[in-house]
């Protein structure tokens, strides 16, 4: 299976980015959204891993969730992937706070021995609102973004992480959960 781990998002959370992509939308930005209840922050993609690995990263997860307390995340600000050239993803920032950057790191060091190198390069936390499919549309996107006002920064609270795994289906991936696991408070 193609399995991730993954930060929960609050309601609160969700609702400040269904709304930024609302507004996007509504100033002539064509993307495929991402539905606000699949957006996650991304803190370990797996690629395929066996499901006696998935229990093995379960139990992983379980151990680092419970010595983590719960923290506060900060997201705003908006750019895209690739900064320049074709757009790829449009993304929402999220400050890497030093709980997120530390969580990041335990379940990179942590989950390597599950067949997951650490990543080369830095740690970018995001949201993805939406992908672009046509780059031809490439110049619109960024003339939108050129005169969007992000406005104020939301500030949620994380209190979790899940296991997901990623089935990829021709209208978009779906994620089903393989564990939850609950900050210690």
């Amino acid at each position: 299976m193609r399995a991730f781990v993954a930060i929960n998002l609050s309601p609160e959370t969700r609702s400040f980015l269904a709304a930024h992509s609302d507004r996007l939308k509504a100033a002539g930005m064509k993307l495929a959204w991402v539905p606000p209840e699949q957006m996650h922050i991304t803190l370990k993609f797996f690629g395929e891993l066996s499901d006696e690995n998935a229990t093995h990263v379960s139990q992983s997860l379980a151990a680092i969730a419970a010595a983590v307390p719960a923290f506060a995340l900060t997201i705003g600000g908006i750019g895209t992937f690739p900064a320049a050239g074709r757009v790829n993803v449009v993304w929402i920032g999220v400050q890497a706070s030093s709980e997120l950057s530390g969580l990041h790191g335990q379940c990179d060091e942590l989950l390597s021995k599950f067949g997951s190198p650490p990543e080369d390069r830095p740690f970018a936390p995001h949201l993805s609102l939406g992908r672009n499919k046509d780059h031809s549309a490439s110049r619109n996107i960024r003339t939108v973004l050129a005169d969007y006002v992000a406005g104020e920064p939301c500030v949620g609270r994380v209190e979790g992480m899940t296991l997901y795994e990623s089935i990829l289906e021709r209208t978009g991936p779906t994620h089903r959960v393989i564990s939850r696991h609950t900050f210690a408070g």
